[in-house]
C-alpha cells in the first residue's frame, strides 16, 4: 500500500486559467426537473445540450421533484428545476389546472383547495420550499426556473420559508456562462458550499486511490479483511464490524490530500460582515471548535461498542460531573464487557480561564476578571507598610495559578488536563489522580459509588483524537513521574 499522500492544493478561483471557474469545482452529474426538457425547441433543452458539450452528464426528469428523490441526488453537482410544471412556460392558470388534476391523490381535503386558488399556489410553493430546504441540508445547489413573477416571494412566504431562493427567469437565456456566474454568487453567499465542494473533490480522489491500492493486493480484499476481523472475535455486539470500519476509515484518511482552502476571494464579503455584524461571537467559536473535538452519539451507536474517549455525564449534589474512558482501543475492541479506565472531570466556563493582566485607569489598578480595583491610596499604603495586602496578593497569584489560557493553549498543573469546548461546556477539567476502574461496564450507563451515594453516569458522546490522546499522554506522564522531593518552602521566603 502507498504511504500517506502529501498533496497540497491551493483552492482559489483563477480567472486567468479557468474558463468556467466555479463549474470546474462542481463537476459531476447535473439533474434537470422540467417537463419541457425533451422538447428540442425549448430553452431548457438548449441548456442541457450546452452542459453536455461542457463535459457534464445531464440526467433529466419530466416529473415534479420530491423530497424522496433526494436520496438519489446526494452526490450531484447541482439541480435545475422548473417551478410550475405546466408545459406552457409560465401560464399560472394552466398550472392550476394541472394541480387540480392531482388533488385527489394528495393527503389534504381537495374541496377547500379547489375553491381557493391561492391555496393551490401555496401548496405548490410549500412542496418546492420543502424540497429546497432538504437539498440545502445536503449541500445541493438548486436553481428554480420560472416565468412566474412572484415565485420568489411565494417561496420566501412558504412553509418552510426559503430566505434566499435562487429563482431564475425563463425569459433570460440560461447559458453555461450564466450558470457559472450563479454558482459563484451562491458560493459568495454560502462559503460553506465552496469549502464542501473542495473537500468533496479531495474525498472522491482519496476514495478512488484507496480502492485502486487495495484492489492491487486482492480483488476480494474486502471480504478477506472482514473474515480476519470476524475470526478474531465473533461477538453478538459486532466489534469485528467496528474494527473493519476503523481500518477502512484509516485507509481513506491516509490518502486524503492536504488541501489549502483559500477564501481571500471573499474579502469583500468578509469586510461587509465585519462592518455589519462586528467581531465573531465567542459562542460561535465554541460551537465550531466543539464539532472538531467532540461528537454526540445516537443511542444505537453508543450501545454498539466501547471506544477510547467515551464521555459519560452524571449529576452529584446538583452539579454535573463527567467520566471519560482513556483505555486503549485495542483493549476494548475484542471484549464485550471490558474493564474501563475512567477519569473524573468537572466543567467550567471558558471565561474562568481568561485572566487578563491588570490595567491602569483613572489612577487605579483594575483587575478585569472580577472587576476589582486598587486605587492610588491603597497602593501607596502597601508601599509604606512594606508588604502587600492579603487581598492584593490573592489577585496577583490568580494571574499565574493554573489552569489558565496563554496564547490559546491551556496551562495546567501536572495533575490535571483541561479540554476546551466539550459537551456544551466551556471546558472540562479532568483530575489525573481520580482514576476509576469500572469492571464489566454496561455500554450506556455507569454507576459509581462515591461515599454513601451511587452516582449514575450516562454516555453522551465521545472526545475525539488528538484531544483524548493528549489526555492519555498526560495521565501516563503523571503516573510514571519520578516524584522529586520539593525544596523547603522556607527557602523561598
Amino acid at each position: 500500500m502507498n504511504s500517506q499522500v502529501d498533496e497540497r492544493e491551493t483552492v482559489l478561483p483563477n480567472h486567468a486559467s479557468k474558463h468556467y471557474e466555479f463549474l470546474s469545482l462542481f463537476k459531476g452529474t447535473v439533474v434537470i426537473f422540467d417537463d419541457e426538457v425533451n422538447r428540442a425547441d425549448s430553452a431548457i433543452h438548449q441548456v442541457k445540450n450546452s452542459l453536455e458539450k461542457a463535459g457534464y452528464y445531464v440526467a433529466c426528469n419530466v416529473n415534479e421533484p420530491s423530497v424522496e428523490s433526494l436520496e438519489a441526488l446526494y452526490d450531484v453537482a447541482f439541480v435545475i428545476c422548473d417551478y410550475l410544471f405546466d408545459s406552457g412556460g409560465g401560464s399560472t392558470a394552466d398550472g392550476d389546472e394541472d394541480l387540480e388534476e392531482d388533488l385527489d391523490a394528495m393527503t389534504f381535503d381537495p374541496v377547500e383547495a379547489r375553491y381557493q386558488g391561492r391555496q393551490i399556489e401555496s401548496l405548490r410553493a410549500d412542496r418546492m420550499a420543502h424540497f429546497l430546504c432538504e437539498a440545502r441540508e445536503m449541500f445541493i445547489p438548486v436553481f428554480v426556473l420560472t416565468a412566474k413573477g412572484d415565485a420568489e416571494k411565494e417561496l420566501m412566504e412558504a412553509n418552510p420559508p426559503i430566505s434566499d431562493p435562487y429563482v431564475v427567469s425563463k425569459s433570460n437565456d440560461l447559458t453555461v456562462e450564466k450558470i457559472d456566474t450563479l454558482l459563484g454568487d451562491w458560493c459568495n453567499r454560502w462559503p460553506a458550499l465552496f469549502v464542501y465542494r473542495q473537500w468533496l473533490k479531495g474525498a472522491i480522489g482519496a476514495r478512488r486511490r484507496m480502492l485502486a491500492d487495495m484492489s492491487k493486493i486482492d480483488n476480494d480484499w474486502a471480504i478477506d479483511l472482514w473474515r480476519l476481523a470476524q475470526k478474531d472475535n465473533d461477538s453478538e455486539y459486532g466489534p469485528s464490524a467496528h474494527e473493519f470500519t476503523e481500518i477502512m476509515n484509516r485507509c481513506f484518511m491516509n490518502r486524503f490530500p492536504y488541501s489549502v482552502v483559500d477564501l481571500t476571494w471573499l474579502k469583500d464579503e468578509c469586510d461587509r460582515r465585519y462592518k455589519e455584524e462586528g467581531e465573531i461571537s465567542n459562542q460561535f467559536v465554541e460551537k465550531i471548535l466543539e464539532g472538531e473535538r467532540f461528537v454526540e452519539l445516537p443511542l444505537e451507536d453508543a450501545a454498539s461498542h466501547f471506544a477510547t474517549g467515551d464521555l459519560y455525564r452524571g449529576r452529584k449534589e446538583g452539579e454535573d460531573e463527567y467520566l471519560v474512558n482513556i483505555r486503549a482501543q485495542c483493549d476494548l475492541a475484542r471484549n464485550d464487557n471490558p474493564d474501563l479506565f475512567l477519569l473524573k472531570g468537572k466543567p467550567g466556563k471558558y471565561e474562568q480561564l481568561i485572566v487578563p493582566y491588570p490595567v491602569v485607569k483613572d489612577k487605579a489598578l483594575h483587575f478585569a476578571h472580577d472587576e476589582k480595583s486598587f486605587d492610588q491610596n491603597e497602593i501607596v499604603g502597601m508601599l509604606e507598610a512594606g508588604r502587600l495586602s492579603r487581598n492584593f496578593s490573592r489577585h496577583i497569584k490568580r494571574l499565574s495559578r493554573p489552569p489558565y489560557l496563554e496564547n490559546g493553549a491551556v496551562i495546567s498543573r501536572s495533575n490535571q488536563c483541561v479540554v476546551l469546548f466539550v459537551a456544551g461546556e466551556g471546558y472540562i477539567d479532568f483530575d489525573l489522580r481520580s482514576l476509576i476502574v469500572e469492571q464489566e461496564a454496561e455500554r450506556n450507563v455507569i454507576e459509581v459509588e462515591e461515599g454513601n451515594t451511587k452516582v449514575r453516569y450516562e454516555k453522551i458522546g465521545r472526545i475525539t483524537s488528538p484531544y483524548v490522546t493528549d489526555l492519555q499522554h498526560r495521565f501516563a506522564s503523571y503516573t510514571v513521574r519520578t516524584g522529586l522531593t520539593p525544596a523547603p518552602s522556607g527557602y523561598f521566603r
